[in-house]
């Protein structure tokens, strides 16, 4: 079968699939799960007693066992990375190659990956843009790694599913994470009525560029990618390029793995590819309505193995009934940020974001809240004129009244931010300790 022919059979596949009754779904899940880890057992030496409480006397699974597996943090596919890989390859799920993540949360982590896990990511981001009506006969700016091989305005081909059509139409150009603003936009400019991908990062020097230069632009919508959008940019792209925010959730490790309900019922799961839980600090699910930890097991990596892998996400599991529009995909009322994009106060409750209201009263566009010491903070922000005169006092009160009163704060204007790899900005920096904000408990 040829890659063209298996991506459409997968699709029409997932197309099917998300009206399964649960119990269907459920039932193929197990069948993935169980593929995975008899496996990972038997062909990875980091596996071969770590999933031994999964296992009767005899050989069969006891799924009632599942939350005793040990979830496996992002240091340990860093540091166990070799040991984890297996042995003898599924050749069918060729062919292989190397993925490397930005460490810009938590160490940087490089493993074997498949076509396998590649065609489900794909196939399952068609799903979601097509649950947000994307028009694939349009043309995407596309945002990717930095290539020796193709420039910006370079046309890549089609980006939606290319036996269709209306996606023959449809065009992707080419930019990197380090393609110039001007650029970028002159792009945009040249392709009117487009969509683009942007991280969060490149989107808020996007906005910051358009504002200082007084210029709009027509877009059909952005796909947002890396982090969650806040209010803050999503009014500001209706603002400058009248485009609503398409998000995506996916990752290096675990592909394309949900996407928001088009009746915007929350989030739902691609289920087909991924096994993905929210769970306490116990390792079990919490119940709807409950923030949780990300913890996620991709079906398709078969070459290195991420059974219940800590994602380093906070999410709100979502309820359990049959969602609205009629999917019976498992839902995720919403997602939180990424564990080391939170803050603790002393008692170890989370500290939640700073409001929109909160920036306003700074006066602050790009703002930064690093902890810099044990009880010290520090608010870098780019300033930007809001129609309404700053107010100081009132963005103390705002942040001691979310922070906790013996939290040292420092206030300090910069002239601009520099982005991190792929184009990535943290709005919170644990310059401190680092490490504190990726804690797992076992």
């Amino acid at each position: 079968m040829s890659n063209l022919a298996r991506l459409e059979v997968i699709y029409n596949a997932l197309d099917d699939s998300q009206w399964w009754p649960r119990e269907r779904l459920v039932e193929l899940q197990r069948v993935d799960l169980t593929r995975l880890v008899r496996h990972a057992k038997s062909t990875s030496p980091f596996y071969e007693t770590r999933l031994d409480c999964l296992f009767r006397a005899n050989g069969t699974i006891d799924w009632d066992r599942w939350v005793d597996v040990p979830i496996m943090t992002r240091a340990e596919l860093s540091s166990e990375g070799d040991s984890i890989q297996t042995r003898k390859p599924i050749q069918a799920h060729g062919p292989f190659s190397w993925v490397k993540t930005s460490g810009s949360t938590g160490d940087p982590v490089k493993f074997v990956t498949t076509r396998m896990l590649g065609d489900l990511s794909l196939t399952s981001l068609w799903r979601g843009q097509k649950w947000a009506k994307m028009d694939w006969s349009a043309t995407m700016i596309h945002m990717g790694d930095v290539s020796a091989k193709m420039k910006a305005g370079d046309v890549m081909g089609h980006w939606g599913p290319p036996w269709l059509a209306e996606s023959r139409k449809g065009q992707r150009i080419f930019t990197s994470y380090e393609t110039p603003m001007a650029e970028r936009v002159a792009l945009m400019q040249q392709y009117p009525s487009s969509y683009c991908v942007l991280g969060n990062g490149n989107a808020l020097s996007l906005i910051e560029y358009l504002r200082e230069n007084d210029v709009q632009i027509q877009l059909k919508g952005v796909q947002f990618r890396g982090m969650a959008a806040n209010e803050f940019v999503r009014q500001d792209f209706r603002k400058y390029l009248n485009s609503d925010i398409v998000e995506l959730y996916s990752s290096k490790e675990g592909g394309t793995m949900a996407d928001p309900c088009p009746l915007g019922h929350g989030w739902h799961q691609h289920a087909e590819s991924v096994l993905l839980e929210i769970v306490d600090s116990d390792g079990k699910p919490v119940p709807p309505g409950q923030m949780g930890r990300v913890v996620i097991t991709p079906f398709g990596n078969t070459a290195t193995p991420l059974i219940r892998y800590d994602h380093g996400d906070l999410a709100v599991a979502g309820p359990t009934e049959i969602c609205p529009c009629g999917r019976t995909l498992p839902r995720i009322a919403s997602f939180s940020g990424r564990v080391a994009h939170y803050f603790r106060k002393p008692n170890g409750d989370n500290i939640a974001w700073l409001s929109l209201d909160a920036r306003i009263q700074l006066g602050a566009g790009i703002w930064q809240v690093a902890r810099v010491a044990e009880d010290s903070f520090e608010v870098r922000y780019k300033k930007r004129d809001w129609g309404v005169k700053p107010d100081i006092e009132a963005f103390k009160k705002s942040f001691y009244d979310l922070y906790y009163p013996e939290a040292k704060l420092k206030i300090i204007e910069v002239d601009s931010f520099t982005l991190g790899k792929f184009g990535k900005h943290m709005e919170l920096l644990d310059e401190w300790k680092p490490e504190s904000q990726i804690h797992v408990k076992h």
